[in-house]
């Protein structure tokens, strides 16, 4: 640039990647028919896109003493709770293992409890699903060859909500999340008691 005492090296060579398409898991009748690819930098372009914000944080790490796998830690600065920020980071940098191939790699190495039964961190392969969780305050982790990201906290209730439903009236998303909640009373509460009933109390 005229004036400049420094120069920019920009890597531009580029390779083949599946391209961009709706993932098979996460398929959704309203809504963007796009999903991650395990390109990280293209990835990171979708994001990009959907936040156009200087307030959205990108930092790298390299984990894996052997493959040297490329982690992205995603954040909006205003939003996400730096203790929530700081803790990630430093989990991240205390994992030494030989190779990184999927995000459940960090998955099992940074959960608060290793043997509970409950999720900790959700996983999506959609652009969409990953910018509404940074606009809520929570953090992403993308890794490097793989679509499924990370997003950090993972709470229960999340089991309950489906991808849709931000984009259909939020009558109709109330509805049938309660409708999602009262089936799962049912499912877990009813057939104990109908045992109970009938074995115990005849």
């Amino acid at each position: 640039m005229e004036g400049a005492a420094c120069g920019l090296v920009i890597i531009s060579k580029g390779w083949r990647t599946r391209g961009i398409s709706e993932p098979d898991n996460e398929t959704v009748l309203q809504g963007p028919r796009e999903g991650f690819d395990e390109a990280a930098m293209l990835n990171l372009a979708q994001l990009r896109r959907k936040l156009l914000t200087p307030d959205l944080c990108i930092e790298m790490l390299r984990i894996g003493r052997r493959t040297d796998t490329l982690v992205f830690v995603c954040y909006l600065h205003s939003l996400a709770s730096p203790h929530l920020v700081k803790q990630v980071k430093e989990r991240l940098s205390e994992i030494d293992i030989d190779g990184i191939l999927d995000t459940n790699y960090l998955n099992e190495l940074i959960r608060d409890r290793k043997y509970s039964v409950f999720k900790t961190c959700g996983t999506t392969e959609r652009p969409d699903v990953v910018a509404s969780k940074l606009l809520e305050g929570r953090v992403a982790i993308m890794v490097d060859g793989t679509p499924v990201v990370l997003t950090v906290p993972y709470l229960f209730s999340e089991n309950f909500q489906s991808d849709e439903d931000y984009y259909l009236n939020f009558w109709v998303s109330s509805v049938g999340r309660f409708l999602r909640y009262l089936c799962f009373f049912i499912t877990v509460s009813v057939p104990a008691f109908y045992l109970a009933l009938l074995t115990y109390h005849k």
